[in-house]
């Protein structure tokens, strides 16, 4: 079994739990767990709830410049179909997990509260600290419901009442015409850079397949291209993978025998939705693949 990977390698092989240990420059994971530089900070972790189902706790602090890069390399290797959470606090049973979720709950309610009080200060800036506000109390939402903590809510009142108070708030400027107009502006924003974006990576993606760039990040997709000298595929996520294991993979999709949670290599079938592969936390399309397989022979 291999266990020395470049870092790119490493998160994803850990993210897709296909091994229990590894490691790469400065990182190293062992089962569900992957640390930066010794085991004093952890990454994240894989995480389940008390009814089976997974997560990921993702290491919200910061520690160092080059902790922050590898912290980037975790967040974009965890697969699309994976519930993840930005944490305060890691906890390795879920029955004595008390101390841990009411650090990560409140976490979220005082980040809300900041853009809160941001968000009355400001002007140009207000909705959008509106909107972030939202986007914690959500994840809070998302929080709760994912274990199950409506009772444990309630034997914290000042938890409940700080978030009630913030709902109401939050509830009162999203109904706004101001909002709803700056939310008609953004959407018209976004599009239009979406398109510069993709204008702009027809250029990245040239180098890509010409092997002068070895990742393309922020797309939305992922690309493919055939490394003749070490016989491995190569995504624009930094991720390589044996042709043969490839190949296989392939025919197996080709006559619907591909099964979703199978393994891939070092990595997890998601299954296609709208003409888009999920292999871990990849996005490729069909057609990417199938462009591909005339060059490998």
């Amino acid at each position: 079994m291999r266990t020395k990977f470049n870092n790119s390698e490493l998160t994803h092989v850990w993210a897709n739990q296909t091994q229990t240990h590894g490691k790469g420059s400065n990182m190293f994971f062992e089962y569900d767990s992957i640390y930066s530089y010794g085991y004093h900070f952890k990454l994240a972790q894989h995480v389940t709830n008390k009814d089976g189902k997974k997560c990921v706790f993702f290491n919200d602090r910061h520690y160092s410049n080059s902790t922050s890069k590898q912290q980037t390399l975790v967040w974009r290797s965890i697969p699309a179909n994976v519930e993840f959470f930005k944490v305060q606090s890691f906890f390795n049973d879920i029955e004595t997990s008390t101390t841990a979720h009411l650090e990560n709950l409140k976490s979220y309610l005082e980040y809300a509260k900041e853009a809160q009080q941001k968000a009355i200060k400001a002007t140009k800036l207000k909705n959008g600290y509106i909107e972030q506000a939202k986007i914690a109390i959500d994840i809070f939402e998302k929080y709760v419901s994912f274990f199950d903590l409506s009772a444990f809510l309630w034997e914290y009142k000042t938890l409940q009442n700080r978030y009630n108070e913030l709902t109401n708030w939050i509830f009162e400027y999203q109904n706004s015409e101001e909002f709803k107009t700056w939310q008609i502006k953004k959407a018209e924003n976004q599009r239009k850079a979406e398109q510069k974006r993709l204008e702009k990576a027809k250029d990245d993606i040239l180098e890509f397949r010409a092997f002068k760039v070895s990742s393309i990040y922020n797309l939305g997709q992922y690309f493919l291209r055939y490394n003749k000298e070490t016989d491995n595929i190569e995504t624009s996520g930094g991720v390589k993978m044996a042709k043969n294991v490839f190949l296989y993979a392939y025919k197996h999709l080709k006559n619907n025998t591909l099964q979703i949670g199978q393994n891939v290599g070092d990595f997890t079938y998601n299954g296609i939705k709208d003409g888009f592969l999920s292999v871990g936390c990849h996005k490729i399309s069909i057609d990417e693949v199938e462009n591909l397989i005339p060059e490998l022979g």
